[in-house]
């Protein structure tokens, strides 16, 4: 596929995203009328409503800077992955999982700063030393699953945006529904990384999928509460 293609793929799936969610609010309306007790009403995203309202700035930079770059490398980059990809992979979910460690009262930026640059050092050191060749194996391995990777890595996606709604990790049905939106979202993005065949495609999706939800938080608040639910914010 030419760049041109590619571009054209990357905005007709994001049409096709929100046409998803839009079927998908209307299904949850209708539902919901039917059984009134199917949602949680007290299911709500609070900490990013609140943010939007403290601090945009950190809203803006968190949800649709620092989610679509990381996240993309966590759930995206096994699907029919380069020796790129793979590294991209280890050096996310270690980013990741060492955030809780950082102390809590360094500034978010400083945080946000910090883990950009351990991510680009971590690769850089991972890239020199782990060969292609080394990678070989797993890459052609996974090459021939790359629709069940692509459809358990959208379900990880929705289950990992739990945490939106409650601070202790737990499964119910009013959860798994709420975050419907972000499985949906994860299948476009792995699909897009599967037909563009590079992660940053997925990773403009992602910031184009993150971008209006932020702003109509930030800058409309009455619509916060119906549009929160279709934020991928980690």
């Amino acid at each position: 596929m030419t760049s041109n293609q590619k571009s054209s793929f990357l905005l007709k799936s994001y049409g096709y995203l929100w046409l998803w969610y839009i079927g998908f609010g209307i299904l949850l309306g209708l539902l919901s009328n039917w059984f009134p007790d199917l949602i949680n009403t007290e299911y709500k995203q609070t900490a990013i409503i609140e943010m939007a309202k403290s601090n945009p700035l950190q809203l803006f930079v968190l949800a649709c800077v620092f989610a679509p770059i990381v996240e993309e490398m966590m759930f995206r980059t096994l699907i029919n992955p380069s020796h790129s990809d793979l590294i991209l992979f280890i050096c996310s979910w270690f980013v990741f999982l060492s955030a809780p460690y950082l102390p809590a009262t360094i500034h978010w930026l400083i945080k946000f700063g910090f883990s950009m640059v351990v991510l680009f050092v971590l690769h850089t050191m991972l890239k020199q030393l782990i060969p292609e060749e080394l990678t070989s194996g797993i890459r052609k391995t996974l090459s021939q699953f790359v629709t069940p990777i692509l459809i358990i890595s959208a379900i990880l996606f929705g289950l990992v945006h739990i945490s939106n709604y409650v601070t202790d990790f737990t499964v119910n049905t009013s959860l798994l529904i709420l975050v419907i939106p972000q499985i949906i979202a994860g299948f476009m993005l792995g699909w897009v990384k599967r037909t563009n065949t590079d992660i940053t495609w997925s990773m403009g999706l992602h910031f184009m999928n993150n971008v209006v939800p932020v702003a109509i938080i930030i800058f409309g608040s009455s619509l916060t509460n119906s549009i929160a639910s279709h934020l991928h914010f980690f």
